[in-house]
């Protein structure tokens, strides 16, 4: 017996002494290995995109308070995504640029020194990220969601209502917003031509769940993209009466019926969709007030929500409130 106990603490002894899984620590020169890391994705030859996103992967883990890592990393992730050629890959290498979104977001702090390394010509050089990875998001990460939707690679989170983690906390409200814009005025310069605009429904609709107290930016671009739907509509309308003149067919008044009816569904839908949006009270909350004049902050009037939902109230035949 007292054997098998000097034999079991011997064994105790060495399974802490040498943990299985420790952490590795964040080295002093995370930025400029990162830096050094995206100086060989430049040069074709020296490229390896795997090689690249499991150095990530391992670095956010290692290093989960260095805010301006993680922003670099996100960027990083940018030149991952417009060089990857393989589709398979490409929602990873977006989920995991959203992830280091997030979490750098997270772990900010005000006067976090700037990322600083020494360049390639040997000059030190420093900068601050958050501007580079607003400009990824916007530039890379959603046009190559839709890029790759368009060939009939969508992402899950454009596919169909589903659980998300959210990569924007309230601190950052400008980079949702900023993914909703860029959502809406997809489908108004291309939703006639090639994108599905129940893509964007569900990826605003799934972002709204996962967002909390920036739930409303998502839901008012819902409802602008519905809105679209019967502007589309009654664009057809105007053309159909146009092309019949003054003497109209039955077939002519047949269709022109059926589009009328269309335009009264969807002018209920796109109803439900502001009711929705000004269900969440956003404008209880001061830093969400501006909504009120729409997600391009409008001076007129007349183009503002509410009076945008008064009209489609009245379009599908609703009692007024």
């Amino acid at each position: 017996m007292a054997k098998f106990i000097a034999l079991a603490a011997a064994f105790a002894v060495v399974i802490f002494a040498h943990p299985a899984a420790a952490k590795a620590a964040c080295p002093a020169n995370n930025h400029q290995q990162l830096y050094d890391m995206n100086e060989r994705l430049i040069v074709p030859e020296n490229r390896d995109l795997d090689e690249a996103v499991t150095f990530i992967k391992a670095r956010m883990a290692a290093c989960p308070d260095d805010y301006e890592g993680l922003g670099y990393m996100a960027i990083q992730m940018g030149n991952v995504i417009r060089l990857r050629q393989d589709p398979t890959k490409i929602h990873g290498d977006i989920d995991l640029g959203f992830t280091l979104v997030a979490k750098g977001s997270a772990v900010y702090k005000p006067n976090t020194p700037a990322f600083s390394v020494t360049a390639k010509n040997g000059q030190p050089a420093s900068f601050f990220t958050i501007g580079h990875v607003s400009s990824t998001i916007t530039d890379v990460y959603i046009p190559m969601m839709a890029q790759s939707a368009r060939a009939d690679n969508v992402h899950p989170s454009m596919a169909g209502l589903v659980k998300i983690d959210c990569p924007y906390p309230m601190n950052y409200t400008s980079r949702a917003q900023d993914e909703a814009k860029l959502w809406l005025r997809a489908n108004k310069e291309f939703g006639r031509l090639w994108l599905n605009r129940q893509w964007t429904i569900n990826r605003l609709s799934n972002l709204a769940a996962a967002c909390g107290p920036l739930k409303p930016v998502f839901l008012l671009g819902v409802a602008e993209i519905e809105n679209e739907l019967v502007k589309d509509i009654e664009l057809s309308i105007d053309t159909a009466n146009r092309s019949a003149g003054f003497f109209t067919t039955l077939a002519d008044r047949n269709k022109i019926e059926q589009l009328e009816a269309q335009r009264k569904k969807q002018a209920a839908v796109a109803a439900k969709a502001y009711e929705a949006f000004f269900a969440t009270k956003f404008f209880e909350n001061e830093e969400l007030k501006y909504l009120s004049k729409g997600l391009t902050i409008r001076t007129d009037v007349s183009d503002y929500p509410s009076y945008r939902l008064e009209k489609l109230r009245e379009i599908a035949g609703l009692p007024a409130k």
